[in-house]
C-alpha cells in the first residue's frame, strides 16, 4: 500500500500541473486511502497526500473541502508527533491559508500566531522560519485592517531579516514593502515613502536582472503617487509597470491587469481634478 501511495501522488502531482484537476483529485483520493492502510508508519504520507489533496480542491475552488483536509492532516500529525512539533506549524500555516480563502481571517490568525510560538520554540526567536510565520501574521493583520499592529510586527520581521539574512536579502525589502503598504493605509505618507525607498534601496541590485522586481518596485512608486494624488505621474507610473509585468516571463497576467486598473483610476483622477 506505501508503494501504491506514493505512486499514486506522484500521479496526481503530476496531473495538478498539467491543469487536469478532477483527474489529480481522485488519484490524491486514492493517495491518502492507501496510506492511510499502511497505518502508523504512514502518517506522514498521508498527511503530505491530504495536503495535495487540499492543494487541488483549492484550485477547484472547493475551499471548504480543502479546509477539511488541512484539519484532518492537522489532528493526524499531532496525535503522532505532539503539539510543538515543526511538521505542525508546517500544516497549521496551511490550514491557515484554507482559512484565509474562506475569508475567516480571525480564525486564520489564532491559527498562524500558534506557528509563530512552535517556530520561536523549535528554531528561535529570530530564525528565518519563526521571522517567515510572523510575516504571515502581519498579512492576516492587514486583511483584518489592523494597520498598526500590522506595522509593529513588519518593523520586527524587517529587523530579524535584515540581522540574520543581510539588509538586501529579498526577504528583508519585502517586508519593508508591506510595511509601506500598512503606512499607505494609515495615510502615513511620509512614512510610507521613506519605508518604500528603503526596499528600493535593498532591491536595486537584484532589480538590474530582474524585470518582475523593476515592476514591482514601479507597481509600488505608482501607489505611492496616487496615494499623494499625483495623478498624472501616477497614470504614467502604473502605465510603465504594465509594460514591465507584462515582458517579464515570471509575471501574471493579473499583475498587468491590477497596474492597468490602476492606471484607469489614476487617470479617473486627473479627470475629476480638471
Amino acid at each position: 500500500q506505501n508503494a501504491r501511495g506514493r505512486l499514486l501522488a506522484t500521479k496526481a502531482n503530476i496531473l495538478l500541473h498539467q491543469d487536469q484537476l478532477a483527474d489529480a483529485k481522485r488519484a490524491a483520493d486514492s493517495a491518502v486511502t492507501a496510506f492511510e492502510k499502511v497505518g502508523e508508519s504512514g502518517v506522514s504520507q498521508t498527511v503530505e497526500a491530504l495536503g495535495l489533496l487540499a492543494q487541488i480542491d483549492q484550485r477547484l475552488g472547493n475551499a471548504e473541502a480543502a479546509f477539511k483536509s488541512q484539519k484532518r492532516a492537522v489532528e493526524m500529525i499531532e496525535k503522532a508527533v505532539g503539539n510543538q512539533h515543526p511538521v505542525v506549524a508546517k500544516t497549521l500555516g496551511q490550514l491557515a491559508r484554507a482559512q484565509q480563502s474562506m475569508g475567516r481571517y480571525d480564525e486564520s490568525l489564532k491559527l498562524l500566531e500558534r506557528v509563530v510560538k512552535i517556530n520561536e520554540g523549535v528554531f528561535g526567536a529570530k530564525a528565518e522560519p519563526t521571522t517567515d510565520a510572523r510575516m504571515a501574521v502581519a498579512e492576516n493583520l492587514m486583511a483584518l485592517e489592523q494597520f498598526d499592529d500590522a506595522i509593529d510586527v513588519l518593523e520586527r520581521c524587517t529587523a530579524a531579516y535584515r540581522e540574520t539574512l543581510g539588509a538586501e536579502h529579498p526577504s528583508t525589502a519585502k517586508a519593508m514593502a508591506q510595511g509601506g503598504y500598512a503606512q499607505l493605509a494609515l495615510k502615513k505618507l511620509d512614512a510610507a515613502e521613506t519605508t518604500f525607498r528603503g526596499a528600493w534601496t535593498a532591491r536595486a541590485k537584484q532589480a538590474k536582472t530582474d524585470d518582475t522586481l523593476k515592476a514591482v518596485m514601479q507597481r509600488e512608486k505608482a501607489d505611492v503617487l496616487m496615494a499623494r494624488e499625483k495623478c498624472r505621474p501616477a497614470a504614467d507610473a502604473f502605465a510603465e509597470a504594465a509594460q514591465l509585468f507584462a515582458k517579464s516571463a515570471a509575471a501574471t497576467s493579473l499583475s498587468v491587469a491590477e497596474a492597468l486598473s490602476g492606471q484607469a483610476k489614476a487617470l479617473l483622477c486627473m479627470m475629476k481634478a480638471n
